[in-house]
This record gives structure tokens, sequence and C-alpha cells, in this order.
């Protein structure tokens, strides 16, 4: 919705999950010895070792879940010109959301603010900052022994991002500059490993973690008529998993 300049969004979302899983996994060592350890037997040996099949190990579950999700948000967008011509935007909103597996009802407010000096209007800086929450999916609240976690609670993350965009011209061709540091805390965080190509949640436990880094990116024509682009990023992130 369009008023004197401001733009108002909203939007309602409902969802229900419904979850019928049947978990059944094994890992033996076979009467071959194919898995470590293998005994070590001589060549034409007419008894050879024939170790007993062992079950290393087992989970059998069968969960069923019904899940309903329901999230709703709005954000305005303000326009301002400055005493000094300068240009000043701000986008800022509320997201909500409720799901009844956990009875958990989230108030996630956000912001984006946009600043363009009238000296060098080729420059834009923003600010942005919001609180997120991402509640877990069923694979995610299953344990290793395939229990479900009915105390699970959802993940959380703090944002803030400061960046800033510079149009120049280089070779009689537009590019665009742009560089961002981000810092991201996260609590609740629900921790994982990959072992081959199976990912495993650790869903009785939670872990505090962050992310920061710094991005750079300058886009263009290159090659004249073709867009394309270079960047660099720095990375770091940590966990801490409680108990361990």
């Amino acid at each position: 919705y369009y008023y004197n300049g401001h733009r108002l969004l909203w939007g309602v979302r409902y969802q229900h999950q419904h979850v019928d899983d049947q978990v059944r996994e094994w890992e033996v060592n076979d009467s071959a010895g194919y898995f470590l350890p293998n005994p070590v037997d001589l060549p034409g040996n007419p008894n050879p070792s024939r170790p007993d099949l062992k079950l290393y190990y087992f989970v059998t579950a069968h969960n069923i879940l019904s899940i309903n999700r329901l999230s709703a948000y709005v954000s305005n967008r303000w326009d301002f010109t400055l005493n000094n011509k300068s240009q000043l935007g701000l986008t800022a909103g509320v997201r909500f959301y409720y799901w009844d597996f956990a009875r958990e009802f989230f108030f996630s407010p956000r912001f984006n603010l946009a600043y363009i000096p009238a000296s060098n209007p080729s420059w834009t800086f923003r600010l942005a900052s919001g609180v997120y929450y991402q509640p877990p999916f069923y694979r995610e609240m299953r344990e290793m022994n395939g229990q479900i976690n009915y105390n699970i609670k959802s993940p959380r993350s703090i944002h803030f991002i400061l960046s800033g965009d510079h149009k120049l011209d280089i070779w009689d061709r537009h590019f665009l500059f742009t560089a961002e540091a981000y810092y991201k805390k996260m609590d609740h965080f629900i921790p994982y490993e990959v072992n081959n190509l199976q990912i495993r949640y650790f869903a009785g436990e939670v872990a505090k973690a962050y992310a920061t880094g710094l991005d750079f990116r300058l886009s263009g024509a290159f090659v004249n008529g073709i867009d394309s682009w270079i960047s660099l990023s720095f990375l770091k992130a940590a966990e801490n998993i409680r108990g361990d």
C-alpha cells in the first residue's frame, strides 16, 4: 500500500506439516572381517578365524508429528530529505511467528537505514540490524537415538550489518563497488555433524555460535557488454556446544 511516498507491506502465512518417519539404522562388523578391526590370518590356514557378526550400532523408531505454523509480518519505508539535501531512507518492520509443537511465540523486529550524502551522491551507506528465529524442521528435532526432543527451542540470531556502495566509471563503463562488514550472534544453535553423505543433528544439545566477516565486490562490464564481478571475502565462524 502506497501513501504519501510510503511503501507499506504485510503478509500472513499458515502451514500445516505432517511427518511420518520410520527409522531403522544399523552398523555391523561382518564375518569376513571387512570392517575394522580385521583379525590377522595366515594364508592357507585350514581353520581361518571367523569372528561372530557384531552389531556395532542400532537405532529404530517410528515418529508421527503434526505441526501447525503461523507467521505474519508488516514493514514500512520512509524517505526523508535532510536540510543539506542528503537522502535518508528507513525500512523497518516486525515479524510474528507461532508454532504449536513447542508453543513458542516470536516477535522479531528489524530495520535497514540508508544514507546518500548530498556532497557525494555516488556513495550509499547502510546500517541494518534485526532479530531472526528459525524454528527447526523434523530432522533437527530427532535425536541420535531416533527419539524426538519435545523440549527443543528455536535457534535465534541477531544480525548487525554495516555496508557501503560506490558508483564509479572505469574505462568509460559503469561499475559498482560494495563493501560490507557483518556480525551474527546465535543462541540455541543446533549443532550437527557430517558423516559421508549423512547429516546428523544433535537435537539434545544446544550451542552458542557467531559468524563475522568482511565482503568486497566490484561488479560491472569488465568485458564490454558482459556483466561480471570480482569479490573478496573473509569469514570466521565458531560454536561452543554446551556440556561437551
